[in-house]
């Protein structure tokens, strides 16, 4: 998409562009489909990419039924339907949800350490603890 460099991050070639469009299409589908939001096709996705609504997994929880259906094809039920699968995600386990952020090996054990150690359950606490909260962590 970019023409940027490639390198291999542990089984895949990635981007290293971080702003690429094509990364982020890859990185919101392999969300989506870890996480189960049903109607977010590729296809969709790349028209929302293309439509600057989103560019990154974040991007996906601010979405809303007037931008969406500003695209084509995109009608109340369907809309409806994929605010709705995008909110039941917000049910997903804490583990769940950074396994499907790309989490694995060694960075998934320890954000599972972490989670047990300060017993946090929501991204929200994950994201508020400071540097001391960490390093006291075995």
């Amino acid at each position: 998409h970019c023409d940027s460099k490639l390198e291999h991050d542990e089984v895949r070639l990635m981007c290293t562009n971080k702003k690429c469009a094509g990364r982020a299409l890859e990185d919101i589908i392999q969300f989506a489909k870890k996480i189960n939001i049903e109607d977010l096709s590729e296809k969709r996705i790349e028209q929302m990419i293309k439509a600057k609504l989103v560019s990154s997994v974040s991007d996906l929880f601010k979405l809303n039924q007037s931008s969406l259906l500003k695209l084509e094809g995109f009608k109340d039920t369907l809309t409806n339907k994929i605010l709705i699968n995008i909110e039941k995600s917000k049910e997903l386990s804490i583990i769940n949800f950074f396994d499907a952020l790309g989490f694995t090996g060694g960075a998934k054990h320890k954000v599972e350490l972490i989670l047990q150690n300060k017993k946090i359950n929501n991204v929200k606490d994950f994201f508020k603890l400071s540097e001391e909260d960490l390093v006291e962590i075995k």
